[in-house]
């Protein structure tokens, strides 16, 4: 107990240090915090600083572009009158063409006056002169008329002329001048502000490093003071083992001495109850006996004491009574002095003798003695008494200390013990309780899985999009594509017409290519293609924002909570549903598998496209030829049945993806099972005046769809030469390991077959048109399925640039010529990596 006494006081010094230690420690801590607050007080006024520096340049800005705005105005009025003398200069020539057309007329009407007059008769001679002189006098005067006004009209042309000159060198020299102006007070400006921002930059930077030095010395100091202290704590620890394990050691021996104290004390305390009983056996007699004697003599003593109290009490009243007759008589004879002497005396004889009599009975009454030893015979009684609860206290000291003992030794024991029973009894109402469980289970889906089932098959049928009306008239494809083309112009949003039939022919293709990407910068219209493509082509749409954290297919799908005890699921699988051949319970205005389902997967590089797309793309991939339905099963529960969705060839997948830090690459696995359609980076602002969008077309027809892919032309000695090129590019990229497969040429021949101008100069039979309509859509491929295969080759050294890349130039410069300069851009990419990100090509149809 003194050690357990030590080490507990060890704790209670060691934690009150360790307080005292947190406590110095969380005043440091303080310190740097009111330091650190310190220091962002600091930061935060030079910040303000700078944002006011800012807010003056932005100023100085504003003011510069008021003055390019004026600019601009001028430039605006300038065009605007050359846009009106070129209106009257055409106006102009107009009436210049109608007066040759009317000098012409009568030109005409002088030849036939004078076929007139040659065939004329005499007797119309006067009259035909008279008439040819007023014909000749209003000829004379619209002559003059024409002459007048060609003076009018060239004075006004050339005073147009001279003021418009002068106003574009006004124009031009003011121009120069405000340029000359600008350019020298940026320059200026931009002088001062660098020498001001590196003056503050070198000052708050020499600043912060000194702050930053401090706040390191501050924090190795910490850093030290914790080790230091981690040590101290480390010995401590170390030493209090050592002395638990000593303490260990000594309890231990202390068990065996108390084991073998215990064999001893056990034997003594056999001997102890034997002697015990023996003695309360003895106790029993003695305090019989004594009791007994005592009794007999106590009553013996008391009847003694009693009689001769009465005695004494006997012999007091009759002495008494004697001297009260005696005094009677001496009164009497006093008095009366009747009696004579010897009768006095004879009376006094009788009581003298009556007084003998009673003080020889007095004599026989106990002594002084026999008091004496009835009173120590009556302690010893006492003596014995209070022996015997000695021993009585004694046993009762012994059992607790023996009660004590074992509760000492046995309670560890005891509790283990129970510990081991307690645990047995959970282990068994565990077993018992999961056998329960599975026996609950069992019987609630003999009785209740149907129900259930449906119940989570009815929240997957639950329709998520409502029916819209169907486009009834027959429509062309190229005309189906103007109306989109057209609709978003109307909308304010202006795509590349080359870009947009590239993303329709895409997915035509979706036989062999299912998914189609969208990549590029943020900001490009990305997810506004997709979006428009299904608002003005009649395509039911549903935008679905990837996360970061989807990692599974039922990120897309869904999944059984067993918490809520129901099914959740998303709304592309209700979407699925309805796109699907109509099943059973499922309501036939709620089916839209007559129409056309586009699905935008956004951003969907965030996440591991391979984690919740890959299952979905291989099944998509199994479907290529199949006219069996193919299915993805729905996980509703265990023990539950899948719920099969249908694939369908009327949905659509689209996804876009960012290129930066924060999104991941796409696989070799998704690139080939995919059209990948770069972004081009805007070569011009286009401005959105109004926010509108035009309103939706009529829902497509899958049928109508569906005719359009069966449209696709064969084209195999017009496509031959191309074939030839890849499979030349195809050799070339052996030298750096990689290669193309036979999906990549299949994907290309039905993208060049279905393309919508590749079919519609076929279908005109003009030769030109569709020769150059083949060799964009083999070049629209080859951006989709060949350029990603190149991504990350290096465009240095022998092997890779002069026996791959190289060969691979010429080839595009001979059958692909419009990705010649693009493909130049992603060979000189500044990572020294073939990175294809341009989009030139497309150009060439603006």
């Amino acid at each position: 107990m003194t050690k357990v006494n030590e080490i507990t006081q060890a704790d209670s010094i060691q934690s009150d240090e360790e307080k005292n230690d947190t406590s110095g420690q969380e005043e440091s801590v303080e310190e740097l915090l009111v330091f650190l607050e310190k220091e962002q007080s600091e930061l935060e006024k030079a910040q303000a600083i700078l944002e006011k520096e800012q807010a003056k340049i932005q100023d100085e800005q504003v003011a510069i572009e008021k003055e390019k705005v004026a600019l601009g105005q001028e430039k605006t009025i300038i065009t605007t009158d050359l846009q009106t003398i070129k209106k009257e200069k055409k106006e102009l020539n107009d009436e210049k063409k109608k007066l040759e057309k009317l000098r012409s007329t009568l030109a005409d009407k002088e030849r036939n006056m004078a076929e007139r007059e040659l065939n004329a008769e005499n007797n119309f001679t006067i009259q035909n002169e008279k008439s040819l002189q007023v014909f000749n006098q209003k000829r004379d005067a619209l002559e003059n008329k024409i002459a007048q006004q060609e003076k009018l009209i060239e004075k006004k042309m050339s005073d147009k002329e001279k003021k418009l000159e002068k106003l574009i060198q006004t124009y031009e020299i003011a121009k120069v001048e405000k340029q000359r102006e600008v350019d020298l007070f940026l320059e200026n400006y931009k002088e001062e502000k660098m020498k001001q921002i590196e003056s503050e930059y070198t000052s708050n930077k020499n600043e912060l490093i000194q702050q930053l030095e401090r706040y390191k010395q501050v924090a190795q100091e910490s850093v030290q003071m914790r080790e230091q202290e981690l040590q101290e704590r480390e010995q401590l620890l170390k030493k209090r083992a050592n002395e638990l394990a000593l303490y260990k050691q000594e309890l231990e021996k202390k068990e065996e001495q108390l084991n073998e104290t215990r064999v001893e004390y056990e034997g003594k305390l056999a001997q102890l109850n034997l002697e015990k009983r023996f003695l309360k056996q003895d106790e029993e007699i003695l305090k019989q006996t004594i009791e007994a004697r005592v009794e007999e003599k106590v009553k013996e003593q008391q009847q003694l004491l009693a009689d001769k109290v009465e005695a004494e009490a006997f012999l007091i009243r009759k002495l008494s009574h004697l001297e009260k007759r005696l005094a009677d008589y001496e009164r009497v004879d006093l008095q009366s002095g009747q009696r004579s002497k010897e009768e006095l005396l004879a009376q006094i004889d009788k009581q003298q003798d009556e007084i003998r009599s009673l003080l020889n009975d007095l004599k026989d009454r106990p002594t002084k003695d026999i008091y004496v030893e009835l009173e120590e015979k009556s302690r010893k009684y006492q003596e014995l008494i209070d022996q015997k609860e000695e021993l009585a206290r004694k046993v009762v000291e012994l059992e607790q200390k023996e009660h004590t003992y074992l509760l000492s030794v046995n309670q560890l024991q005891s509790e283990r013990e129970q510990r081991e029973i307690e645990e047995k009894r959970r282990l068994a109402v565990t077993a018992q309780i999961e056998k329960y469980q599975e026996e609950v289970n069992r019987l609630r889906s003999l009785y209740e899985q149907p129900k259930e089932i449906q119940a989570r098959i009815d929240v997957i049928q639950k329709p998520q999009l409502k029916k819209k009306p169907s486009l009834t008239e027959e429509i062309t494809e190229i005309s189906w594509l103007d109306r989109i083309y057209n609709k978003s112009i109307e909308s304010g949003l202006h795509f590349n017409r080359r870009l947009m039939n590239s993303f329709h022919t895409a997915l035509k293709t979706a036989e062999w290519s299912p998914l189609t990407v969208l990549a590029g910068v943020s900001g490009t219209g990305k997810s506004e293609l997709p979006r428009l493509y299904s608002r003005f082509g009649g395509m039911y749409y549903l935008p679905l924002p990837v996360q970061p954290d989807w990692d599974s297919p039922q990120s897309l799908f869904g999944y059984f909570n067993s918490v809520d005890n129901r099914f959740n699921a998303t709304p592309l699988l209700k979407a699925l549903n309805q796109f699907q051949s109509i099943k059973e319970g499922q309501s036939l205005e709620d089916n839209l598998s007559d129409s056309m389902f586009l699905v935008l997967l956004d951003e969907m590089n965030l996440a591991h496209v391979e984690l919740y797309f890959s299952e979905l793309l291989s099944k998509l991939e199994t479907r290529r030829g199949e006219k069996n339905a193919v299915n993805i099963d729905i996980d509703l529960g265990a023990g539950m049945d899948k719920y099969p969705i249908e694939l369908t060839r009327n949905v659509l997948w689209v996804g876009t993806m960012n290129e930066d830090e924060t999104t991941k690459s796409l696989s070799d696995k998704v690139l080939d099972r995919g059209n990948l359609i770069s972004f081009p980076r805007p070569k011009r602002f286009e401005r959105r005046l109004t926010l509108e969008l035009a309103p939706e077309s009529p829902m497509l027809k899958k049928e109508t769809w569906n005719r359009w892919i069966n449209q696709k032309v064969v084209l195999d000695k017009e496509i031959e030469k191309y074939k030839n090129g890849l499979e030349e590019i195809n050799s070339h990229l052996e030298v750096v390991g990689r290669a193309l497969g036979h999906r990549v040429w299949q994907s290309v021949e039905n993208y060049i077959s279905n393309h919508p101008y590749v079919i519609r100069a076929k279908e005109s039979q003009n030769d030109a048109e569709l020769s150059s309509n083949i060799r964009q859509a083999f070049e629209e491929a080859l951006v989709h399925k060949v350029m990603p295969k190149l991504r990350g080759i290096e465009t240095s050294g022998r092997t890779n640039k002069v026996e791959c890349l190289e060969p691979i130039e010429r080839i595009i410069a001979d059958i692909a010529g419009g990705l010649h300069e693009d493909y130049q851009l992603a060979m000189k990419s500044t990572h020294g990596l073939f990175v294809w990100r341009s989009a030139k090509y497309l150009e060439e149809s603006e």
